[in-house]
């Protein structure tokens, strides 16, 4: 339902929306839309005029339920693509493997209005992206392409594209202009010319002779069936002065698998002079007339056997009795075969962006998986479709490819339901360990869980595990037995493929990736979670804006495995099994981490001589304890955190011992490499530091000179997961002012989320002047509110740089900070105000200052946002990252509205 309001929402923001609901007059709830969306619902349709609401509309909207498949997913998002209608989606991974960016996708509503404000206003994208998804669906993804694969299998012949034998006509008077022509044929895709050449020239006669090309004198009275393959789908002239894109006659052949007509041209073209002019009707994929051979091709036996004389030299009379059919305007320029490049792509079809694997590859790469030869411990079927697991609110049925499991529990709400068989651990252990691994259809419905039991029967713990993922665990200590159970959350339906209790995975096939960076990281933001890692997905939008756009793996067991998109990125979740079996296909040459770990670190270091490694510090990945010791509420916490903390400590000096080939490590500010080195008692070679600052888009987080008022409003936006982010110094700054007599006149707003939210802010909760609001806001939404702030409080006990405040400072809001780890390096005295570390007094005199001289909020609002720009703004600090990843060698971009 999520996404469902996202792409409504996003769209008919921007455009108008028709719905056409299948259930149109249904009266179970289930099926219903929204209330709110029911004015965009026009009735329904017949399935016999479904294609015609296809072409009628310029956009369509789509939506998968299966987001994770690598190949299955809604056939009607080929359907509308082959009707030429421009496709938006919510995120689908099949969609993305197939159909790459032909289909725009996202689950955001800001991200859906801005696709379809950018495809409305740009006709030359739009007509683009159109004709890509017209020629990848009808080349690649037609019933004719499936039975043909199918035949060649059951046949055991090799299985190959349909390629189209077209005859080409091209008069020539040089060996030049030969050489001109035979280069176009040459880039021709997806078809199978046959050319010959016309001319009077001996060296044209052994050039054709040499290469294999037909030749015909000029002067011959043959007629156009004398010298074309009688196995051709059609004829046509190409003249060696006009420009031929790469996909002409591909795009014009594939017409002739959706038309009727006998000739199909192009009759909107472009014509070189000194400049670019477009001739003919502007109607596209419709009748027309006026068709010339030199423009179009002609179905073979269309014409009572015109002489290549004829042929070569007709006007439109030729082809004027005739049926005609007009495609695209692209990949064809009269008299353009000397025009610059640089005018030619204004009539190149050519789409820089991802347009999907190629089928045939895909296809092959499925059939060279191998088939496993597995010993599984499985839970029988029969255990979870029982009267165990039935209950109010939860059912089961079996159904093909396992069991459904439907839960009608209230959102948020969660039960366990236990096949109550007592099982030796003995029995289900593999070298001590056991293994659970539950493929659903729905990780967020259905997951594992286990009850352990001592040898007196008491139930020691009770750990729900994802789903979708391979867990191993090491039981807890005294249990000698366990039952297994499935542990349900929230509201909907879900399919159990299979319950295994064995260490081994069918590892999926997985479509090689045409990127050369992988960026491997334990996190990533959320729709849900936005805030989580932030930093590293504005670090990846800014890649895809310089050119740059690398696949991104997180190795996180506690995560369910599988794929998601955030705000246009792609990113996989899974195994270390995953992760190696994805660096060993070979297509990267660097290696990016964030927040090395073991896990991560035992994978990548069989590839560290053959591949570039590049390694970012953050903080709580590489500090000790004893760095952020005042996160640790208990001694006891306290003294649980020293094990894990000398163990990083170890993996670290490991990586620094023997460190890869071509290494680099990259911290955001000198403070915090030079901390890293005493922490872990190594010196890093002055060649591998690099210290690079995480960059602010301030693109986004645009300055506008602010009004003195705005020193009195003042705002907060943190995470509340840990006492790093020091809430509680604000709000004691807050309660320390709250004796001034000019308090009422501040506006604080306080915005974030986390366990500690409603116990830090419970002490200002009734203040009226105080706002707070839990919960997480979008970057856009963020830069939205800095235009109503003018100060941003925001206290820290440690800090390797401070991203939110800096993007505030971009803003032009004045910092208040605390003067702790490496804040120095990005804030002083000039742009925002530095208190003393756990000083919350000094907060409350920076806001007296502020309040009592508004020239000098003025003047720090205006050197906040100058700093940012001077230091580490995107346009600064990307170069130098991809510099460090070796430099901008894109195939494509990562979407059309980077």
């Amino acid at each position: 339902m999520r996404d469902l309001d996202s792409l409504l929402d996003g769209a008919s923001a921007v455009m108008p929306v028709t719905i056409f609901d299948r259930n149109h007059g249904t009266t179970r709830a289930n099926h219903l839309f929204p209330e709110k969306f029911s004015e965009y619902i026009a009735g329904t349709l017949h399935p016999s005029q479904i294609d015609i609401a296809y072409k009628g509309y310029r956009f369509s909207l789509n939506l998968n339920s299966v987001k994770n498949s690598q190949t299955m997913f809604a056939r009607r998002a080929y359907e509308l693509l082959a009707c030429g209608t421009v496709t938006i989606s919510n995120y689908a991974r099949g969609l993305k493997v197939m159909l790459g960016d032909l289909v725009p996708m996202t689950d955001s509503a800001h991200q859906t209005s801005q696709i379809l404000a950018a495809l409305r206003e740009d006709v030359d994208a739009y007509d683009r992206l159109r004709l890509a998804g017209i020629r990848k669906v009808h080349h690649e993804h037609t019933f004719e392409e499936r039975l043909r694969y199918l035949s060649s299998r059951i046949s055991g012949t090799e299985y190959h594209f349909n390629r189209k034998k077209i005859t080409v006509l091209s008069p020539v008077s040089s060996l030049g202009e030969a050489e001109h022509v035979v280069a176009t044929v040459h880039r021709q895709q997806g078809v199978d010319p046959q050319l010959v050449l016309v001319s009077d020239s001996r060296e044209v006669s052994e050039l054709a002779r040499d290469q294999g090309f037909g030749f015909v004198a000029i002067d011959s009275s043959d007629t156009i069936s004398h010298v074309a393959d009688p196995e051709a789908f059609a004829w046509t002239v190409m003249h060696p002065s006009d420009w031929h894109g790469d996909h002409y006659l591909l795009d014009l052949a594939l017409a002739g698998g959706y038309c009727e007509a006998q000739v199909i041209g192009r009759r909107h073209v472009a014509e070189y002079s000194s400049d670019i002019s477009w001739n003919g009707s502007k109607g596209a994929y419709r009748s027309t007339e006026g068709l010339t051979p030199r423009q179009a091709i002609v179905r073979l036996g269309a014409l009572d056997a015109p002489t290549i004389s004829e042929a070569l030299h007709a006007d439109e009379s030729l082809l004027q009795p005739s049926t005609q059919f007009t495609i695209d305007r692209f990949d064809y320029c009269l008299n353009g075969a000397n025009a610059a490049q640089s005018i030619l792509d204004l009539v190149s079809s050519d789409l820089d962006i991802d347009q999907g694997c190629d089928v045939s590859a895909v296809l092959a790469g499925v059939e060279a998986v191998p088939i496993p030869a597995l010993d599984r411990t499985v839970i029988s079927p029969k255990v979870y479709h029982s009267k165990l697991i039935r209950t109010k609110g939860i059912n089961t049925a079996r159904v093909e490819g396992g069991v459904r499991v439907a839960s009608a529990l209230e959102p948020g709400t969660g039960k366990s339901r236990w096949t109550k068989t007592r099982i030796p651990l003995q029995d289900v252990l593999k070298d001590g360990l056991l293994n659970i691994s539950l493929d659903t259809s729905q990780a967020a419905i259905v997951r594992p869980t286990v009850r352990y039991f001592d040898a007196d029967g008491n139930n020691l713990k009770s750990p729900i595990y994802p789903a979708n993922a391979l867990t191993t665990v090491k039981p807890p200590e005294g249990s000698v037995s366990c039952e297994f159970g499935l542990r349900f959350n929230n509201s909907g339906t879900a399919i159990i493929h299979a319950w295994n209790l064995s260490p081994d995975r069918i590892t999926a096939y997985t479509p090689n990736s045409t990127r050369r960076v992988l960026i491997v990281s334990t996190h990533y933001p959320t729709y849900e979670h936005p805030y989580r890692f932030g930093f590293l997905h504005s670090r990846l939008r800014n890649y895809a804006q310089h050119g740059l756009t690398p696949d991104v793996f997180l190795l996180n067991p506690s995560e369910t495995a599988g794929f998601a998109e955030y705000d246009g990125i792609e990113t996989r979740t899974g195994g270390a099994a995953d992760l190696a079996a994805q660096i060993a296909s070979g297509v990267y040459d660097t290696i990016a981490v964030h927040f090395l770990d073991a896990r991560i670190w035992n994978v990548i270091k069989p590839f560290k001589e053959t591949h570039r490694v590049r390694v970012w510090i953050h903080g709580s990945d590489i500090q000790p304890w004893w760095r952020r010791a005042f996160n640790y509420e208990t001694p006891e916490k306290l003294e649980a955190a020293k094990p894990a903390s000398d163990k990083r400590l170890a993996l670290w000096r490991e990586v620094f011992d023997n460190p890869p080939a071509d290494f680099a490590v990259v911290a955001v500010s000198q403070q915090f490499i030079d901390e890293a080195q005493v922490d872990i008692e190594r010196t890093i070679p002055p060649s591998d530091v690099h210290v690079v600052h995480n960059p602010i888009d301030t693109d986004l987080f645009t300055y506008v000179e602010k009004p003195e008022s705005q020193r009195l409003k003042i705002l907060s936006i943190r995470p509340y997961a840990s006492r790093t982010y020091a809430n509680d110094l604000a709000v004691a700054a807050v309660l320390e002012l709250s004796s001034e007599p000019w308090f009422d006149q501040l506006e604080f707003v306080f915005i974030g989320d986390g366990h500690l939210f409603e116990s830090t802010t419970e002490p200002i909760r009734d203040l009226p002047n105080v706002t707070l609001r839990q919960g997480f806001l979008t970057q856009h939404e963020i830069a939205d509110l800095h235009k109503e702030f003018g100060v941003f409080l925001v206290p820290t006990r440690m800090d390797s740089q401070g991203v939110s405040r800096d993007e505030a400072m971009s803003s032009g809001l004045v910092a208040i900070t605390n003067d702790v780890a490496a804040v120095p390096e990005f804030v002083s005295s000039a742009e925002g105000y530095l208190a003393p570390d756990e000083d919350s007094a000094g907060l409350a005199a920076a806001i007296r200052d502020l309040y009592a001289h508004p020239d000098v909020f003025l003047e720090k609002s205006q050197a906040a946002a100058a700093r940012v720009r001077a230091q580490s703004a995107s346009s600064i600090v990307i170069p130098q990252e991809i510099a460090l990843l070796g430099g901008v060698e894109r195939k494509h971009r990562n979407s059309l509205v980077d």
